[in-house]
């Protein structure tokens, strides 16, 4: 995603040697078992095609069997463990990722950093529509991430909201750091730098990634909207793909005098 890759880049510009390791869900675009992007290699787990990345809800069934797919990724962990030796090991969400490095980090006494993004468990803002089962396995995967965030050296949370609520449901705090929304502060003093915004007439404001109802997408469009009422007649551009792209289309529709709002649609990650 964007936010690693500026996480990652961040950590090079101090310093830091990077390596990432990819889930079997993030596919390799090189296919040769590797790919490098701003100069980072990402090692890949996984060339199938098929093993893609989707907030489309699966069966339960579906669900309890991708589990089984931690078992080779830990194995692929291991390897590259080995190989590299890394002096820490950084595990972003979700706990899929979280595991096997807590697992590792244990058996090899590597320390952990877990980095919790979102409250990705909860898919759907309607809980009056959610099963009772549906209801049991958010609060289940809720608990599975809290218990990383504990087991980890050190948690890295993205907002104050997010650290709040994850604390109300633990008696327990534990060592953490909020960064907000991982954004690298350097590229964006690198583009006040530059001429590009001093050449505009208008700010354009953009979002690039899933298109998935807790991104909150209704909410900036509706709000970008309210301001064209108000006379601000700054852009917002909107790129990606997602269980909710259809209604975010609908809703820039909906309001044909505006011309400020659009979506360009999905955008390849090596662009």
């Amino acid at each position: 995603s964007i936010r690693s890759r500026d996480i990652m880049m961040s950590q090079k510009e101090v310093g830091i040697e990077v390596l990432a390791i990819t889930a079997p869900f993030q596919n390799c675009i090189s296919k040769k078992g590797s790919d490098t992007i701003n100069d980072i290699t990402y090692i890949r787990t996984s060339q199938n095609t098929k093993n893609s990345i989707s907030d489309q809800r699966k069966s339960v069934l579906k669900r309890v069997l991708r589990v089984y797919a931690i078992v080779f990724f830990t194995q692929q962990l291991y390897k590259a463990i080995k190989k590299e030796k890394p002096d820490v090991l950084h595990a972003h969400a979700m706990f899929f990722c979280a595991i096997p490095s807590l697992v590792l980090g244990a058996i090899l006494n590597i320390p952990v950093v877990y980095e919790f993004r979102s409250l990705w468990m909860f898919q759907k803002s309607d809980s009056h529509n959610k099963s009772y089962l549906n209801k049991k396995i958010e609060s289940l995967l809720l608990y599975m991430e809290i218990l990383c965030l504990k087991k980890a050296a050190h948690a890295v949370i993205l907002n104050e909201n997010l650290k709040d609520f994850i604390f109300s449901k633990t008696s327990k705090p534990f060592e953490h750091s909020i960064i907000n929304n991982a954004v690298n502060t350097s590229l964006i003093e690198k583009l006040k730098a530059s001429t590009v915004l001093k050449t505009r007439e208008k700010m354009v404001f953009g979002y690039i990634g899933t298109l998935t109802a807790y991104e909150g997408l209704e909410f900036l469009i509706q709000t970008f909207q309210e301001l064209f009422d108000d006379g601000f007649d700054h852009q917002l551009v909107i790129y990606g793909k997602g269980v909710n792209q259809k209604s975010i289309q609908d809703q820039i529709n909906s309001r044909s005098d505006i011309n400020t709002v659009s979506y360009k649609g999905a955008i390849a990650p090596s662009e």
